[in-house]
């Protein structure tokens, strides 16, 4: 039987991020946050994040060859949902050099809003997914814990 996993609590913040900045690349290790409200409400643990990461991280390069891979395979479900996808992307990709995060919101929220453009829910699921971690890697952008570079 395997050992029992030992967490302890290594920092609090009052920011949407956290940088662990004392790591040794010698080691792995896995972290979950909890939340506490404005009543002291703590929350259920989240999901693990490891260090360091088991995938690669997500940048627009990889949403891209997911877009053209659903394309190569007829994932969308018309021409027009396609374009309208790569156009959203395109403008999520330039505004995001200049720290602007909201057109990648906005087509996150257009997928979830009309997720009829694919040909079937897990390949939205799967896309959604994705954008998800492009956004939380943009966090860190704002937070100023990854350069601008990072989500190319």
């Amino acid at each position: 039987m395997a050992a029992p996993f030992l967490y302890q609590q290594i920092a609090t913040t009052t920011n949407t991020y956290f940088a662990d900045k004392n790591v040794s690349s010698n080691f792995a290790y896995a972290y979950q946050v909890k939340s506490v409200d404005s009543k002291g409400t703590v929350s259920g643990p989240s999901n693990y994040v490891s260090y360091p990461a088991v995938t690669p991280p997500t940048t627009f390069s990889l949403v891209w060859d997911m877009v053209m891979q659903f394309a190569a395979s007829g994932k969308f479900k018309t021409p027009a949902a396609q374009q309208q996808i790569s156009k959203l992307l395109t403008i999520a990709e330039a505004a995001a050099k200049q720290k602007d995060f909201s057109a990648l919101l906005t087509l996150i929220q257009n997928i979830e809003g009309q997720g009829n453009q694919f040909s079937s829910n897990f390949d939205e699921q799967d896309f959604l997914i994705l954008l998800g971690r492009l956004f939380t890697r943009a966090q860190l952008v704002l937070g100023n814990l990854l350069p601008v570079g990072a989500l190319q």
